[in-house]
């Protein structure tokens, strides 16, 4: 096999929207290999991903509470699965984790890696288990590029989290760099929009959580029902509190279980404003899949899709919370309904993964 990427994505059991990424690398003719650790008996949908994905089971789940046995366990096994030689870089698909043993990895055999901070690893690894902070700022230290998903993410990290010390370093070296959709959406987009229909119809897609904020966002359908205009929300998704059942059987709520794609895409055509105002948010990919269909958006101020374009381009940025603003920006979008859809329809091209692997393939290039 020629030099190769060794990318390191632990979350191919559960996310396989990363298969729109190594194919695009593989279709612009970067060679890559996939280490994917995962749990004895849990592999999930990694080996569905492509060849290219080596899916090792290697720890029992508890262990998952146990950073190092888990994390040697998994690096004794990728020691034995490739000929590190051959490796030109490591991509490890999150900073704390597969950034570990990226990071031991690149100290035995002198390659070098960069690493993609997200969500998860930022806010449950990185910012709660404070006893291993300093190997964690380690492994920012000697990568040699960090990607972020969003400015917002990356402006947490330089600062808030990481030490004084370390933040030009990290500033020189940083990246945005959001993730792709699959290509059904960019085949698929819908340009027959001319005015919202009364009642307005927003609709929520994805998982139900207290961190999706579900319960404001049906207060502030109750209230645009009684203060503004007729509202009604559409919420499609798995329902993971059952503290929150009671929200979908609000009045103004209709609520579906997790669509395929095929028929998400219908209730997105259904409706006329996305609406997901998390209180924490990497990216979201189901923004950018909301764009193909011309929806005009309504995403949490600094949290992962803000700044992803201009302030009221496609959409709107909120404070999660505040119900006031939320209203203020629907009426804004229902004013210039038109000239918003048709903007989010055309924007929604610049979550092509073949465009975003682009913008890899120059670090990769780099790193020679």
């Amino acid at each position: 096999m020629k030099d190769f990427v060794l990318h390191i994505n632990s979350y191919l059991k559960d996310r396989t929207f990363y298969k729109g990424m190594f194919d695009a690398m593989l279709s612009q003719g970067v060679e890559l290999r996939v280490f994917t650790p995962v749990p004895y008996g849990n592999r999930g949908k990694a080996d569905e991903v492509g060849e290219y994905v080596d899916v090792k089971e290697c720890y029992h789940s508890y262990e998952r509470f146990l950073f190092h046995v888990k994390q040697n366990k998994a690096l004794k096994l990728a020691e034995k699965t490739y000929d590190f030689s051959k490796v030109k870089a490591i991509h490890a698909h999150s900073m704390c984790t597969n950034g570990y043993l990226a990071y031991k990895l690149s100290e035995k055999y002198g390659i070098p890696y960069i690493i993609t901070v997200r969500n998860g690893d930022l806010n449950d690894i990185y910012k709660k288990l404070l006893y291993l902070r300093p190997l964690f700022n380690r492994i920012i230290q000697k990568s040699s590029r960090v990607v972020f998903l969003s400015k917002p993410y990356k402006e947490d990290v330089i600062n808030n989290c990481v030490p004084h010390n370390i933040r030009e370093d990290l500033e020189r070296k940083s990246i945005v760099i959001p993730n792709g959709i699959d290509d059904f959406w960019l085949k698929s987009v819908y340009r027959d929009r001319s005015e919202p229909r009364i009642p307005i119809k927003l609709i929520y897609a994805g998982e139900i959580n207290k961190n999706k904020n579900l319960e404001t966002l049906v207060r502030v359908v109750d209230r645009m029902n009684t203060e503004v205009i007729a509202t009604h929300l559409d919420v499609v998704g798995d329902l993971k509190d059952n503290s929150l059942a009671r929200l979908l059987k609000s009045e103004n709520v209709t609520y579906t279980k997790r669509l395929s794609k095929e028929e998400l895409i219908q209730k997105y055509r259904d409706n006329d404003i996305f609406v997901m105002i998390s209180k924490r948010e990497a990216f979201g990919l189901v923004y950018a899949e909301a764009l193909t269909q011309g929806l005009p958006i309504i995403y949490t101020k600094n949290q992962g899709f803000d700044k992803q374009f201009e302030e009221g381009y496609v959409g709107y940025h909120v404070e999660s919370s505040d119900i006031d603003e939320i209203i203020q920006c629907i009426k804004t979008i229902i004013s210039n309904y038109k000239d918003l859809s048709e903007r989010a329809e055309k924007a929604s091209q610049r979550f092509s993964w073949a465009e975003i692997v682009k913008k890899y393939v120059v670090i990769y290039n780099d790193l020679d």
